[in-house]
């Protein structure tokens, strides 16, 4: 049984946490805050809002001065949980999809979703 009180008061402590972090320009805990909220969202099933915060993060991260490939990892492994518990095994695959590396095998390249744009993670 899901106790829904208690996550609910988590979703409202990290929505207070996010807001602090982009008020501070703490854009990586803002981050954080987001992908922790949309794994309270989906422990709830409320799966659109639960995507809709993890891209989020995703984007946060991406767009950071200071990417760091293995937050960006996680939250597309947070987002894959989110579509395998909705059900939704294509866009879970299409998100495997959007992680390709190079010949080297340890710079990862990320295509962001409606993004013409490559994007490289140190």
């Amino acid at each position: 049984m899901v106790r829904t009180g208690e996550i609910n008061k988590g979703i409202d402590a990290f929505e207070q946490s996010h807001q602090l972090s982009r008020a501070s320009s703490s854009f990586d805990l803002a981050a954080i805050a987001s992908a922790n909220q949309s794994i309270a969202y989906c422990k709830l099933k409320k799966f659109p809002k639960a995507i809709e915060l993890c891209r989020q993060a995703m984007e946060i991260t991406a767009k950071m001065n200071s990417m760091k490939c293995f937050e960006y990892l996680q939250y597309a492994r947070t987002l894959v949980s989110i579509y395998i518990k909705a059900g939704d095994f294509v866009k879970a695959e299409k998100v495997l999809a959007e992680v390709e590396f190079n010949e080297a095998g340890n710079n990862p390249l990320f295509f962001l979703p409606n993004d013409s744009q490559t994007l490289s993670i140190l």
